[in-house]
């Protein structure tokens, strides 16, 4: 899977989208409302840059309307906690597990990781030593021993709408206007 060329991004919007259960007063009916399952949505600007950087940002998103491709995003990328290894897990977890042992790893809240074979990106709620609460829960199930990375750490995602904007200043340098959500 191809990685968007930069990681020199001038602004960056998280936004956590997450189903919301919404009751309906005396009637029992509960609605499902957003996207079903927890997605990590980013909307992006590129550093200005020179004209041909730039429009090589916008063609590669151009090219990718529909098809996922892989993104660093700073701040995200990055554990706070303190790594002395390789990071895994102590013991195997079932999907919808909400909370991870690490082994060497003391996680910060706030930190991002990923579980090997895994595209999604899980992020750390609370912390008791090297136990975290995570968010969201499991979509997949984790073995013992398995690896994670929590820095250098790349989303999945695609494109979202169809807004891509190319901002030309005076002719010679540039930036891309984006958005993208977790795509699994």
């Amino acid at each position: 899977m191809q990685t968007f060329p930069s990681t020199d991004f001038v602004s960056v919007l998280p936004i956590s989208n997450a189903p919301d259960y919404i009751s309906e007063a005396q009637s029992l009916k509960t609605i499902s409302v957003s996207t079903g399952a927890q997605r990590y949505e980013f909307d992006l600007e590129t550093q200005i840059a020179r004209m041909p950087t730039a429009k090589a940002h916008w063609m590669f998103l151009a090219a990718r309307r529909q098809g996922a491709f892989q993104i660093q995003i700073p701040l995200f990328d990055q554990a706070e906690g303190l790594v002395t290894g390789v990071v895994k897990s102590n013991q195997a977890k079932p999907v919808g597990t909400s909370e991870i042992t690490f082994v060497n790893y003391l996680p910060a809240i706030g930190d991002f990781f990923q579980c090997a074979g895994h595209s999604k990106v899980y992020g750390v709620e609370r912390v008791n030593g090297n136990v975290a609460t995570i968010f969201p829960p499991l979509f997949k199930a984790v073995g013992s021993n398995e690896v994670f990375t929590v820095n250098n750490l790349l989303f999945t995602v695609r494109r979202k709408g169809e807004l891509l904007k190319l901002s030309n200043k005076r002719g010679t340098t540039g930036n891309t206007k984006f958005k993208v959500i977790e795509a699994f």
